[in-house]
This record gives C-alpha cells, structure tokens and sequence, in this order.
C-alpha cells in the first residue's frame, strides 16, 4: 500500500529591509494549500534558516503553526551549530503546536558517525516531541548510514522520519532497507525531485518535493496520487507529471526558476511544455508568477532573497 504525500520546504519572505514579511509568507502557504499540499517544512535550506535569527526563526514557527494547524502538517527546521539553540527552538516549535521539528547535523566541521550519533542521542533525549532527521551531506560533509539510523531509531522513540537528500536514489533505497524490518512505518522523505516515482514505485513511504510547489501546484499534487494508483493510465501521467518537472529540476533549485521557464517556451518537446503550461506558469515582467487563486492579485517569487509581494 502507497502512503505517498508531499511535505513542501516553504520559502522564507523578506520585506526590502530584510524582516519576515508576514503577510506575504501567510500568502504563500494559502497558495500552496489550494493547490492541495498538506505538509510543510519550515526552515529548511530553501527556507534560509542559516540567515535566520533566533527572534526571525521563532516567528516563522508562529506563523506556520498559526496558518497550518488542523489543515496542514508543519515539519519546523531546528538545525544549528549549537545543541541549545537547536533544543530551545525545537521545544518552542512542538509547545507552540508543530507536528514535528527537523534536525540537520552541524555543519562547517564534519561529524564523524559516532560524533554524529551522539549529537542526535543529545538532541532526542532533551526534544520533547517527534523528530525527523535531515541527511544532507552535501551541506554538512556528514552522512546518516542506514546502520547509523537503526541504531538511533533503536534507542529514541521520538525520532519518527528522515529527509534524504543525496544524488542518486541508492542511499534512500538502502535507508529503506535497513528501517522495514522493524520500523516499517518510519517515514523516509526524498529531497530530489527527480528521484520521487522512483521512491513511490520503491517503497510505500512518503515523498518530499524541493521548491516548485510554490509555483507547480497541479504537478505536485497530481504526481504521488498517480504513483500510487496501480492503473496504467495513472502510471504513465505520472511518469509525465515527472518529467514536467525535469524542465524545472534541471536548471538547479529557485534562483534559475525565470531561466527554466524561458528555456522551457523553447523546449523541443511540446508535450512537456504542455505540461509545464498546464501546472500554471507563466512569463510576467520578468518573473515567474502565478494566479493567487482567483483573487486577481499575484503571488511574485523572486530568486534567492526570496521576497514575496502581493
């Protein structure tokens, strides 16, 4: 049985003097919700919590959690270089009302496993709610082995998923072999987009989305429910929804979104432009943009500062 979902790591919204724009990031959620999306990560790496002060990063778990609660689950990002401050916004996070917080190891000095082990073992016997762990050894130069991840789950019963992000699906798969014996509704998120059908077919776990959701709602809500529909037509639309995505995917993450789509008006397949064109997008000064809803305004997002207006 299929238990695929998206959880979509939101932007963060700056205002032109670098404040959490409120109103705009309560916009973005509203957007992405009517889409169908019903997972977020908040403060992921899209989410530039790296940026982000204590003050800034408590309040984006506020507004999350305000917008979110009783239709969205919220997954908060924890992470950093400091035990306490990670402990404190987690545990202020989950008091709050997040379903979850997120945990990526330290970065700059790379943990070895057993340093990495014991940061996690100091992080789930002080969080008093449901963890996942983040795995992005391109960002931290340490990585969660599927041993590494038994062994934990083993000791800490509120450690309840993992985001993979790694090229290549083989460390998921493995990842995915090592939890099923006993830990089969542990919840293993793959942070790729080129690697999602490939997980659905795989492995009746969940699936995470990078960015796009936040201007590629159709495709993202439309590809896990054909992975999971043992139909053939339903396959081959989502092998579809797929490779629509792949005129996005390749040209990197959010900053190259205006690239992408100018590339994609001039795409030598006509069906994949279709497909891009049937998710909603469109060439507006410059920008990719996308109707709010119907309200007449439009939601901008811009590359990289990640303002968003309304």
């Amino acid at each position: 049985m299929y238990k695929a979902q998206y959880f979509c790591p939101i932007i963060t919204c700056f205002d032109k003097d670098r404040n959490i724009d409120e109103a705009a990031q309560r916009s973005v959620y509203e957007y992405v919700m009517a889409g169908g999306i019903r997972g977020f990560i908040v403060m992921g790496s899209i989410g530039e919590f790296f940026a982000l002060s204590m003050t800034q990063r408590k309040q984006m778990a506020d507004i999350a959690v305000d917008v979110c609660k009783g239709r969205a689950k919220t997954v908060i990002g924890c992470g950093s270089t400091r035990i306490d401050d990670t402990v404190e916004l987690a545990n202020y996070a989950l008091d709050k009302g997040a379903d979850a917080v997120i945990i990526v190891p330290p970065y700059y000095f790379a943990l070895t496993e057993p340093e990495l082990e014991r940061w996690y073992d100091l992080c789930a016997d002080r969080i008093h709610g449901d963890i996942f762990l983040y795995n992005f050894p391109g960002a931290t130069g340490s990585e969660i082995s599927p041993a590494l991840l038994v062994r934990l789950l083993k000791k800490h019963k509120n450690i309840a998923g993992l985001k993979d992000t790694v090229p290549g699906f083989p460390h998921t798969r493995a990842l995915l072999d090592a939890v099923r014996p006993e830990f089969d509704d542990f919840c293993v998120l793959q942070g790729y987009d080129d690697k999602l059908l490939p997980q659905y077919a795989f492995g009746r776990q969940r699936g995470d989305l990078g960015p796009y959701e936040s201007v590629s709602r159709a495709l993202c809500t439309g590809l896990p429910r054909g992975g999971r529909r043992r139909s053939r037509g339903s396959r081959k639309a989502a092998a579809e929804d797929q490779q629509a995505l792949y005129v996005l995917f390749d040209h990197g993450p959010v900053p190259s979104l205006n690239e992408a789509r100018h590339d994609a008006e001039g795409a030598s397949d006509p069906a994949l432009l279709r497909r891009a064109h049937a998710a909603g997008f469109r060439r507006s000064r410059g920008k990719i943009c996308r109707a709010d809803g119907g309200s007449g305004r439009d939601v901008a997002y811009f590359a990289y500062s990640f303002a968003c207006s309304t």
